[in-house]
């Protein structure tokens, strides 16, 4: 009888031992999702949302560029965000249009491994070792995702 039990508890510890190291191997997971996926201005604000599978509450940076502006509100604006549910969002008010004429905004949106909680950093890695795909850009030695995109307002 005694053999049974033990049989038993042996099956049972493999059977959780298979389930539970597939969810802990956390330091090999590799992230590679960071894409913006909607674009729209309604009325004076720039709309941003995004995609990615990076961890909720990373920090998502975005640089709102706008040519023309220089000395006007709106020139530079930098907007933190965090990652939540996969997504992130992101609006930027813009300054007030004087005329028909097109203006050109340069947005670049990045998430950078060095400016997050330390939480985040054990997922990515301290100089994203974790990051890969098409996004992925070598800045100062540290792997970031990066995308830019121009827009005619």
């Amino acid at each position: 009888m005694r053999r049974k039990k033990t049989a038993v508890g042996v099956v049972l510890a493999a059977l959780f031992l298979a389930c539970f190291l597939p969810y802990t191997a956390g330091a090999d997971d590799f992230f590679s999702r960071f894409e913006i996926t909607e674009l729209s201005i309604k009325g004076h604000k720039l709309h941003i949302r995004g995609e990615t599978d990076l961890p909720d509450g990373s920090f998502v940076h975005a640089s709102v560029s706008l040519k023309d502006f220089e000395d006007k509100p709106g020139k530079d604006h930098t907007v933190k965000v965090h990652v939540n549910n996969h997504m992130f969002l992101i609006k930027v008010d813009l300054p007030k249009k004087a005329g028909k004429e097109l203006n050109l905004i340069n947005l670049k949106v990045a998430f950078r491994p060095k400016d997050q909680p330390n939480h985040i950093k054990a997922k990515v890695g301290l100089k994203g070792e974790n990051l890969k795909g098409n996004n992925v850009k070598v800045q100062g030695g540290e792997k970031i995702f990066f995308v830019a995109k121009n827009i005619f307002w």
